[in-house]
């Protein structure tokens, strides 16, 4: 666990006590709260005698009972929240707790605590918000060492890889690193606590789906995934906010999988690393690499536009293409309950493919 204080100074200045699983989650909460007006202004609220603690779900599962008032971040949405509440029922009734969720699935947030807020401010369009020092007092020569960290990652990438990390100095790439062929466990683990049948998950064929150079048989595959996914949500009498948000990881999941298998076949200039597959390598909280393209389909867990993702990329200043399978303001069930076309989210794949290899050309002739 990381603890770190900082001061929030909002009209009523308090301090906050980070207490996080580790240093990742801190630099992204320290994002949120110099970006977040309404997250600043809720925890001064929250604060007594001027102090407030803001926790995430996995302290929270194992640290003494959250003090009163206490803010938790829900790395993984609804699923944390799920989590958090098996663990540890008596939460449930606390009502002076706010959680801080990554991952706001249009129709599960009717079923998050009233108090609910996203992590991140969904309107805020400057990355230089991120940053800001006008709000947050920080422990001396924070910055600095943050900045001293995404050196030191390259040097780490470099030691994982050699071979990999010239290929990112190089420039020139479409990068995404991150889950894309899904295992077994992983598919089970995204279907628990659903009323999704379990048989699905081999019916899908997408266990360790081979992608690169595949498209045709990726996209047989993921159209007939998506239309048992959709017989499945149309089967369930009363769908819970955990189908939907189920519903919409599979189709960001499949997503991703169509687009990077149209892209490896139509351009070698590719650069997956890919989450179980491949040695860790982490090139968004890393100096460098601006000279290639960051494809980011979103979070699993929801289509916030701001996810920890995103934050790294924007710190880091990295050039950035989003990708989503869900149009904004648009909710999952409303896309997959009522479009009957089977291969909807493959005309989505192609698109996006496109768009990608567009915003290649772009970083390198932008005049055109």
């Amino acid at each position: 666990m990381r603890r770190s204080t900082v001061r929030v100074l909002t009209a009523e200045c308090c301090e906050v006590s980070l207490l996080l699983a580790d240093a990742n989650r801190v630099r992204w909460a320290v994002a949120a709260l110099r970006s977040h007006a309404t997250l600043r202004a809720s925890l001064a609220m929250s604060a007594r005698d001027g102090k407030v603690d803001m926790l995430d779900s996995i302290v929270a599962a194992q640290a003494d009972s959250p003090s009163c008032g206490a803010h938790i971040v829900l790395w993984d949405g609804y699923n944390s929240l799920l989590e958090l509440h098996s663990k540890r029922p008596q939460l449930a009734s606390r009502s002076d707790i706010v959680y801080l969720c990554v991952g706001m699935v249009p129709e599960v947030v009717a079923a998050l605590p009233a108090s609910t807020l996203p992590l991140f401010d969904p309107a805020s369009s400057d990355p230089g918000d991120l940053v800001s020092r006008h709000y947050v007092v920080l422990p001396f020569a924070y910055d600095i060492q943050r900045a001293l960290r995404t050196r030191v990652r390259m040097l780490r990438n470099r030691w994982i890889s050699s071979d990999r990390h010239r290929m990112l100095c190089k420039g020139g790439l479409l990068v995404f690193c991150g889950l894309v062929r899904p295992s077994k466990n992983v598919l089970s683990g995204f279907l628990r606590g659903t009323k999704i049948s379990p048989n699905w998950v081999q019916r899908s064929g997408l266990i360790d789906l081979e992608w690169l150079g595949q498209s045709g048989s990726v996209c047989r595959t993921l159209t007939k995934a998506t239309s048992e996914l959709i017989h499945e949500l149309r089967r369930i009498e009363s769908p819970t906010p955990a189908d939907w948000a189920c519903a919409y990881t599979l189709m960001n999941v499949m997503h991703r999988l169509g687009t990077l298998s149209l892209i490896s076949d139509w351009t070698p200039s590719l650069f997956v690393n890919e989450f179980s597959q491949d040695k860790h390598l982490d090139p968004y909280d890393a100096a460098g690499y601006r000279n290639n393209v960051f494809l980011d389909f979103g979070s699993v867990r929801g289509p916030d536009r701001l996810y920890p993702r995103t934050v790294d990329m924007a710190l880091n200043h990295k050039p950035t293409l989003a990708l989503r399978w869900l149009p904004e303001n648009e909710g999952v069930s409303g896309r997959c309950l009522q479009d009957d076309t089977p291969g909807w989210l493959w005309e989505r794949c192609e698109i996006d493919a496109g768009r990608s290899l567009s915003a290649l050309q772009q970083l390198f002739n932008p005049e055109r």
